[in-house]
C-alpha cells in the first residue's frame, strides 16, 4: 500500500499563478442616423361628447335625536 499525502494548501503559490490573457475589446460600429421627414399634421374635427345624465340617489333621512336642554340660570354679579 502506498500512502499519499494529500494537502489542500498550495505550495509555492507564486509559481502556480498563470498570466491572464487580456481580452481584446471589439469596436462598436456607429450607426448613421437617418433624418426623418416631417409630416404635416391634419387637423381632426372634435366630436362633441354627449353628457350622460346621472341618476340621483335617494338619501335616507336620519332621525334627529332631541337634545335635552340643561337648565341654566344666568346670574349677573353687578
Amino acid at each position: 500500500m502506498h500512502l499519499k499525502v494529500v494537502c489542500n494548501l498550495p505550495k509555492n503559490r507564486e509559481k502556480k499563478k498563470k498570466k491572464k490573457k487580456k481580452k481584446k475589446k471589439k469596436k462598436k460600429k456607429k450607426k448613421k442616423k437617418k433624418k426623418k421627414k416631417k409630416k404635416k399634421k391634419k387637423k381632426k374635427k372634435k366630436k362633441k361628447k354627449k353628457k350622460k345624465k346621472k341618476k340621483k340617489k335617494k338619501k335616507k333621512k336620519k332621525k334627529k335625536k332631541k337634545k335635552k336642554k340643561k337648565k341654566t340660570i344666568d346670574i349677573c354679579l353687578y
